[in-house]
């Protein structure tokens, strides 16, 4: 799954103010520039640290930034990967208050950063969907509407001429069994393109 749409959040840690930024992002270029802009849009910050998860997970990385190894880049990786989360950029910048956290500390606030960040996301996933053009008698029509119904189906478009001609999408992959035994075979009905649709992931809960 992948974010919606970018997401900031702070949080103080012991007077250190931690900002997360989280991105849609597809490239190690495009991940490059987002960690130029945060520079730009948070000057004078003491670090910006950073993971990303691109392509199934084919590419990673994390970066510490000038916090000791293992505290920063890592906590906010693995927060990524222990949500599943895809094609994203996690970028948390610090702005040191003046108390040193330890390495435990700075695990902490560095992941914790990441996924309380992700607690505010809106999360989709791409789902294959399946188009169909399906004809029949207009006495036919409330049994359509039925199977559409109970299925939930969609009706995408109708023309009514001789017959009634319905596009309907769907994620079954047996709609043509369930219209030709719901019609009793008296409709006639061809596959059209499937096509990928990014649909939202509901009740999703982020582990820290």
């Amino acid at each position: 799954m992948q974010i919606k749409s970018s997401v900031t959040f702070k949080q103080t840690i012991n007077r250190s103010e931690f900002i997360c930024l989280l991105h849609r992002c597809f490239t190690i270029d495009q991940a490059k520039a987002l960690v130029a802009k945060a520079k730009e849009d948070y000057p004078q910050a003491t670090h910006y640290c950073y993971a990303y998860l691109l392509d199934h997970h084919q590419y990673s990385k994390s970066n510490d930034d000038g916090e000791p190894a293992g505290t920063a880049g890592s906590p906010i990786l693995q927060t990524l990967l222990k949500n599943d989360v895809d094609n994203i950029i996690a970028i948390v910048i610090r702005y040191y208050g003046g108390i040193k956290l330890g390495a435990g500390g700075l695990i902490r606030a560095y992941g914790s950063s990441c996924a309380l960040a992700l607690q505010h996301a809106i999360f989709t996933t791409f789902q294959t969907v399946h188009f169909y053009q399906l004809e029949v008698d207009y006495e036919r029509i409330g049994k359509v509407n039925h199977i559409v119904e109970i299925h939930g189906m969609t009706i995408e478009n109708t023309e009514y001429d001789q017959q009634v001609v319905y596009t309907i999408s769907t994620i079954l992959e047996d709609a043509p069994t369930l219209f030709k035994d719901g019609l009793s075979n008296q409709c006639k009905i061809h596959q059209l393109e499937d096509q990928l649709v990014e649909v939202m992931v509901k009740n999703n809960t982020i582990t820290i």
